[in-house]
């Protein structure tokens, strides 16, 4: 930028109209200027010696209850109009500088002070996109609803694809955070805008691939998750970034961890929370301490699982963040489980329980109720664990994700078999099948029709009729 350009103007006053304003509100010079300018730089405005910039204009106009034309003096309206063109340019690229940074706060905090002086429809859309992004960066969903639906219906209506594709991925992410499955959905609408688009915008195919890779970790699509990083690295590997790379570095641990390769989801949950440390980005740091924990947890180590956790649950109460925090107590709960204390399993799960409920994270609510409902087949406590299941499987069910869902199932079976309930646990096993592969159920059901004899299907009509 030119720093001609940058520089602020001084704007000629009519003379007297600042003294005048200033006895009229009661203020001394020492009183108007606070601690924001000096006393002696009033004076000197007073006198016609110095011409104030708009910043300190503003300030005199506020303090003497004033508007800022009674002070300007004739012929100022253009002068005024490029210093608040410059001012506004000025503040925007400050909230893109600490958006780069990831100083979040400041982000949100320099919006709703740039938001006082912006007047262009655009460059306010802009940077309430800038304090939603800020907010879903700090998992806030909430605050960042509003902002980015006011930025996204001024994009759209002036046909900027461009924003509406970052607008629609920054959607997704709020489902994410929230657990809605429709997440997925809106992702991958913002990977088809972005794909028609001209020129490529690969930065932002790069985090729409991720954001389908993060989503698809929390449904259980594992192998889906992985593809979708793997393109994220083919369509712009150089554009991967310390922190994107960071969180995909957790999220691969994830899916690696769930489909049983150990030692790839040890060694990437190592490699995301030592960038995330490098970072500062501690909130990232407690989310790959949560997962690296549930892989020693999976390698049979609780204790040492049980010390990662505790660290990311001090991590997420020192920030006072309640958005994923139900997630470490469930893992503390699978880890008191696994040295079969239950007690304590028992108090993580319903503490989880507890803080999903008001934030609607509904698949934590789902796991914690599963977890009670193993706990209580621990203790043989039947009924406890039937309605614990019953309740969590009605959570996913409602959900509508398919992969969970079956898990689920799959689980329950395998306690009912257990309790000898064979006939309940072949239920169960279907309703697995049938959560995953409705197809496959009905192909099932059909040759068992037409594998009848005619004998047998004639038999049946008589005792029908």
């Amino acid at each position: 930028m030119n720093s001609r350009s940058s520089r602020p103007v001084g704007l000629v006053l009519r003379p007297g109209t600042a003294a005048r304003a200033r006895k009229k509100a009661g203020l001394s010079l020492r009183a108007l200027a606070g601690k924001d300018v000096s006393a002696n730089a009033l004076h000197l405005i007073e006198r016609g010696e110095s011409r104030p910039t708009l910043a300190t204009l503003r300030l005199i106009a506020e303090r003497t209850g004033q508007p800022i034309e009674y002070f300007l003096a004739a012929g100022q309206s253009k002068t005024m109009a490029q210093e608040l063109q410059r001012e506004q340019r000025i503040g925007l690229e400050e909230v893109e500088v600490a958006l780069s940074q990831e100083r979040f706060t400041d982000v949100v905090n320099l919006v709703l002070e740039v938001l006082n002086h912006l007047t262009g429809s655009h460059d306010r859309a802009r940077a309430q996109f800038y304090a939603a992004q800020a907010h879903i960066r700090q998992a806030q969903p909430e605050p960042a609803r509003s902002l980015l639906e006011t930025a996204r219906a001024y994009f759209e209506s002036q046909g900027d694809r461009f924003m509406l594709v970052e607008c629609l991925d920054w959607y997704a992410a709020i489902l994410h955070i929230e657990q809605d499955p429709k997440a997925l959905d809106a992702a991958h609408q913002a990977l088809q805008l972005a794909a028609e688009l001209r020129p490529s915008p690969t930065r932002t195919l790069v985090r729409i691939w991720g954001r389908i890779g993060a989503i698809s970790v929390s449904q259980y699509k594992w192998k889906d998750a992985i593809a979708a990083y793997e393109k994220a690295v083919e369509v712009g590997g150089e554009f991967l970034d310390l922190s994107r790379a960071a969180k995909m570095y957790n999220d691969l641990s994830i899916a690696y961890r769930r489909i049983n390769r150990l030692e790839d989801a040890r060694r990437y949950a190592i490699r995301s929370v030592e960038v995330h440390e490098l970072l500062n980005d501690y909130l990232s740091v407690a989310r790959a301490e949560t997962n690296l924990g549930l892989v020693l947890l999976r390698d049979g180590r609780p204790i040492d699982a049980t010390h990662r956790l505790s660290r990311a649950l001090s991590i997420f109460r020192e920030t006072k963040q309640e958005h994923g925090r139900s997630n470490i107590h469930l893992a503390l709960s699978e880890a008191a489980l696994a040295q079969s204390q239950l007690d304590e399993a028992a108090s993580q799960a319903r503490e989880a329980i507890a803080l999903a409920q008001p934030l609607n994270e509904r698949t934590s609510l789902a796991d914690g109720h599963e977890l009670l409902g193993r706990i209580w087949a621990v203790r043989k406590d039947w009924s406890g664990c039937d309605r614990e299941f019953a309740t969590a499987i009605s959570i996913l069910r409602d959900l509508g994700i398919p992969e969970r869902l079956a898990r689920i199932h799959a689980v329950y079976a395998n306690i009912l078999e257990k309790r000898g309930k064979t006939a309940q646990a072949r239920l169960q096993w279907r309703q697995a099948v049938e959560a995953d592969h409705p197809d496959l159920v009905h192909e099932l059901r059909e040759p068992l029709v037409s594998r009848r004899s005619p004998k047998a299907r004639i038999g049946k009509a008589s005792r029908s009729a």
